[in-house]
């Protein structure tokens, strides 16, 4: 082993002396401060003895924050410090609350210490001998334990002042290892968590000096590239190791060994012994407890931290029973020392050994002090819960009872270990952060709820009646459940976890490739992936494996897909045309460094029609000239030109780019300063030509997205329609004319239609197109838990000519009405009054599609509402005075998880009053898109109801108005 390694981990590990130490000098001295400041039992268990316990739970709770920040080192360095400080003042304090305030600042120490001191042994160490030099933490530990044992035994006959020695000799200790931890060298890991790779690589030649340092960094930093900036152990993808360091630090203390320790003299005396032959019986605990340490970190690398968790557990079981039968039938003279004894010895060699060992394994570098402070805070708080109550459960339910449920819990414990607990050694650090991660952990989560219930039962067994009432009297009740009540039917969402922008789109050999924004470890937006889903039709959806994964460059953000039919990137094998990806690499090490060029675009190809994927070897292709936000490229064929063009957002306007390749790109124009809204960054263009329905015409249409800025408030998307010649994108006359008149031209005035982009190849005359059905301003807080967000409805864009100049129109796609089923229709409505149009007996308004025309329309108000039996109501309809469409879902449910959602009625204005008017709804449980006039006007909306809308009612406010034909079908369809 390397001496310097060895030296630098027992430096570190004596933050452990003091800590074992601290805790256990009380021990020595409780009695006697109860009887001088005649303390109450719960006062001196809660206040003079239990200040410590509190002060350690607080260190442990928040010893992260220096330990992350300021680092392990300065971290250490201050614990010694306040145990310094607090030995001092707690041996002059000459009340209980001077006394519990000092000893309060030497728990923080205490709990600080449990996090500072094996993260740092931990990130020095190699992984074969790992186990026994964070073990050396434990030893110091017990072998503090034993020197407070062994002093307050030589001090006890010293005097009436012999407590003040017995708790301020510690002053000596914690200032000698407060001055030698200046000698040890920062944490490698810790240096590269905080871009100090100079200093981490000099640490790391002295630790590995046989292994190239910057292999070790690379691994290291492999890590850290596929983290979230400012991410916590508490997401989804941290569950296994959050249950682990749960549930090691549960039974640890409901073993009892704080307690036994807190009062081993005054347990010794109630079994029979003298005062004297107690406290030097508890100078034998503390060697056993040595020993079998020993013994543990002996054995720790060779056996595993499981194996000893095996033994341990058995033996605690053994021992704590006999303990318990000992005090239950009276056993007296040696017996229970000799039970305790073996106790020790079960706890030594298992609990004592493992579990430091084991939390600060199983956390990611980047996230160990947090994950450590969870597991210590666990631990310290029942350390502090359950010593304090041991006076009061003695004196009440016995010493025998109290034992014998700590046996009890130890059989629990001995579950934990046979099912759930994996092994960790020889395994390194950043191995184990990717197998505790990404593994299915579905199997172990079943075995955790397997044995939460048969603790349940265990000690809840006489409530289980009445819960089974309890559930009888609401079974005739409906509940909802997320994916009952807001899974929609047939717009595509993931299986599970968050969803954003639609990317790299294309259709080949009769399926179309749908890819999206995906971060399959959390339901909020992470590290950026490609997931992957096809459709023969559009409509029905089969999620596919992830295809684009992040790597050493960044995440993969969003950009599109062509396919490669003259094969002119040359990565064809001369059959089958190659799929070529281009993507924005986002790097989130130089955005958190403040550096500006952190977006860069990459290409990828798939020679099996995008089943798999190759990154090209060269990325990036494109690389950012200076611009902040420089993202989401869309490229598309120039047949006129026989080139690639692609359209990249960059801030405030839209750059293009050409190839011939697709792997060298050249600048030729840019479009968009001060031309459309720029209430936020623009995103996600997509660029493409299209022919006019009503003229032999050609234009270029642009799409491009902004966030935020929106219509409506947040994110949306606009279009501009023009010609292109090759390097240059110019406006159409008549379009320039209505944008200098709107400012803004919108392809759709809903909230939740955002990135729509089109697919490359389609097969159709006419673009089909398809967004995200969110918006920035709630889409992460929308009240879904599984998953969260899905597409639009895939349309077909249509360019018409007009009067006044081009417009686009969307439609859904034909396939949908292969779907239709129990069609009804109805003729000549008349309606003033609230008249009612379809009920949930007739058609299931969760997932229909309803065509009404309205005729004999004056200056009134027309409302749609949908609702329910218990009030939630969605309104939409055609505001004819004031010239606009609106959707109004302030009611219509779960509002309250955004200030932003439900907060005003959305408004698509338009240009004239109508006489006559064609709407077509899309309902989907949660969603509804409205298209106005053949899709002249769009609208978009989710909503969250609380049970799903069953009627639709019309009524307008003046005069009565007709409903000419309403033809409303309902889906037979279900995708998810």
């Amino acid at each position: 082993m390397n001496k310097k390694i060895l030296i630098w981990s027992i430096t570190a590990a004596l933050a452990g002396f003091l800590f074992g130490f601290d805790t256990v000098v009380i021990s020595g001295a409780e009695k006697t401060l109860q009887h001088i400041w005649n303390s109450s039992d719960v006062f001196h268990g809660t206040v003079v003895i239990g200040m410590a316990l509190w002060g350690t739970v607080i260190g442990a709770l928040l010893g992260s924050f220096p330990t992350n920040k300021l680092g392990r080192k300065k971290t250490l360095i201050w614990i010694g410090v306040f145990y310094t400080v607090s030995a001092i003042g707690s041996g002059l304090a000459n009340d209980p609350y001077t006394f519990a305030l000092f000893r309060f600042l030497g728990g923080l120490g205490v709990g600080a210490s449990t996090i500072a001191a094996p993260a740092y042994i931990s990130e020095i160490a190699p992984a074969k001998d790992r186990g026994k030099l964070v073990g050396l933490y434990q030893f110091n530990i017990v072998f503090g334990i034993l020197i407070a044992f062994l002093s307050n035994y030589l001090l006890n006959d010293i005097g009436e002042n012999a407590w003040r020695w017995m708790v301020g000799i510690e002053a000596i200790p914690a200032a000698l290892y407060t001055i030698i931890t200046l000698s040890i060298p920062k944490s490698p890991r810790w240096l590269l968590t905080k871009l100090r790779n100079s200093e981490a690589k000099n640490v790391l030649r002295v630790i590995n000096p046989g292994v190239d340092p910057e292999q070790l960094m690379m691994e290291i930093k492999d890590e850290m590239n596929n983290t979230i900036p400012n991410e916590n152990i508490f997401m989804k993808k941290y569950r296994l190791p959050l249950i682990l360091a749960f549930l090691i630090a549960f039974f640890n203390q409901l073993s009892g060994i704080n307690a036994l320790l807190y009062y081993a003299p005054r347990i010794l005396t109630e079994a029979g012994l003298e005062e004297s032959s107690a406290l030097l019986s508890s100078i034998g605990v503390g060697i056993t407890n040595l020993l079998f340490t020993l013994l543990g970190i002996t054995l720790i690398d060779k056996l595993g931290r499981k194996q000893l968790m095996y033994i341990g557990s058995f033996g605690y079981i053994i021992s704590l029973s006999l303990v318990s039968a000992a005090f239950f039938f009276n056993w007296e003279g040696g017996a229970v020392p000799i039970f305790l004894f073996l106790f020790i010895a079960a706890h030594a060699i298992g609990q004592g050994t493992v579990i430091w060992v084991f939390i600060s394994e199983i956390f990611p570098n980047h996230l160990r002090g947090y994950g450590q402070s969870f597991g210590s805070s666990v631990h310290w708080v029942l350390a502090a819960v359950v010593p304090s109550l041991v006076p009061v459960l003695f004196s009440t339910i016995g010493a025998g009872m109290v034992f014998l449920i700590f046996a009890i819990m130890m059989v629990f414990q001995l579950l934990f270990v046979i099912f759930m607990m994996p092994e960790t050694k020889g395994i390194s650090l950043e191995q184990l952060g990717k197998t505790l991660i990404k593994t299915d952990n579905s199997k172990t989560l079943k075995k955790v709820a397997s044995v939460a219930v048969i603790m349940f039962f265990t000690f809840s067994c006489k409530e289980t009646t009445k819960s089974s009432l309890d559930s009888e009297t609401t079974s005739e009740n409906i509940v909802y459940t997320e994916e009952t009540l807001y899974r929609p039917n047939f717009h595509f969402t993931p299986k599970e976890n968050w969803m954003n922008d639609p990317n790299g789109m294309f259709f080949l050999n009769d399926t179309y490739h749908l890819f999206f924004q995906y971060y399959p470890e959390g339901n909020k937006w992470g590290p950026m992936h490609w997931g992957h889903a096809t459709s023969k039709d559009l409509i029905t959806w089969t999620e596919n494996p992830i295809a684009l994964y992040p790597d050493e460059l960044g995440y993969i953000f969003s950009g599109s897909a062509v396919v490669d039919l003259k094969n002119t990137s040359g990565f064809g094998d001369g059959t089958t045309p190659p799929i070529v990806a281009i993507f924005t690499h986002h790097d989130p090490i130089k955005e958190r460094k403040g550096l500006i060029d952190f977006e860069n675009q990459s290409i990828a190809y798939s020679i099996d029609e995008g089943k798999t994927w190759i990154k090209y070897a060269n990325n990036p292709v494109l690389k950012n000239p200076g611009i902040k936000n420089f993202r989401d490229p869309k490229v598309v064929w120039d047949e006129d030109h026989q080139q690639w063009v692609m359209a990249l957002a960059a801030d405030d306007r839209t750059k293009f780019y050409s190839s011939k390749n697709l792997k060298e790109w050249a600048f030729i124009s840019d479009f968009g300063n001060d031309i459309g809204a720029h209430g936020g960054v623009w995103e996600c263009p997509d660029f493409f030509p299209m022919q006019s329905e009503n003229s032999n015409e050609t234009k270029w249409i642009l799409l491009q997205s902004l966030n935020p800025g929106g219509p409506n408030g947040g994110s949306a998307t606009q279009y501009f329609i023009g010609d292109f010649d090759g390097k240059t994108f110019k406006l159409d006359e008549d379009f320039k004319k209505q944008l200098d008149l709107k400012k803004a031209i919108w392809l759709d005035h809903g909230m939740d239609n955002y990135a729509s982009v089109t697919w490359n190849n389609a097969n159709g005359k006419n673009p089909i197109s398809i967004g995200w059905m969110s918006n920035w301003l709630y889409a992460q807080d929308v009240p879904t838990e599984t998953w969260r967000s899905s597409m639009t409805l895939p349309r077909e864009l249509k360019l018409n000519k007009t009067e006044n100049g081009f417009l686009i129109c969307s439609e859904p796609v034909d396939q949908l009405e292969n779907y239709y089923s129990d069609k009804i229709t109805k003729e000549d409505i008349e309606f003033k009054e609230k008249t009612v149009l379809i009920d949930g007996k007739t058609i299931d308004l969760t997932k229909s599609v309803i065509d009404i025309k309205l005729t004999n329309l004056t200056a009134d108000a027309y409302t749609f509402t949908l609702s329910n039996t218990i009030g939630n109501n969605l309104k939409f309809g055609l505001d004819n005075i004031e010239k606009y469409l609106f959707i109004d879902r302030q009611s219509s449910g779960l509002t309250n998880f955004s200030e932003a959602f439900g907060k005003h009625v959305t408004k698509a204005p338009l240009t004239k009053e109508y006489q006559e008017a064609r709407i077509k709804i899309i309902l989907d449980k949660t969603s509804i898109e409205l298209f106005f006039n053949n899709g002249q006007e769009v609208l978009t909306e989710i909503f969250f109801p609380n049970e799903p809308f069953d009627k639709l009612t019309i009524e307008s406010s003046r005069k009565e108005a007709k409903i000419s034909t309403l033809n409303a079908n309902k889906l037979n369809i279900n995708n998810n």
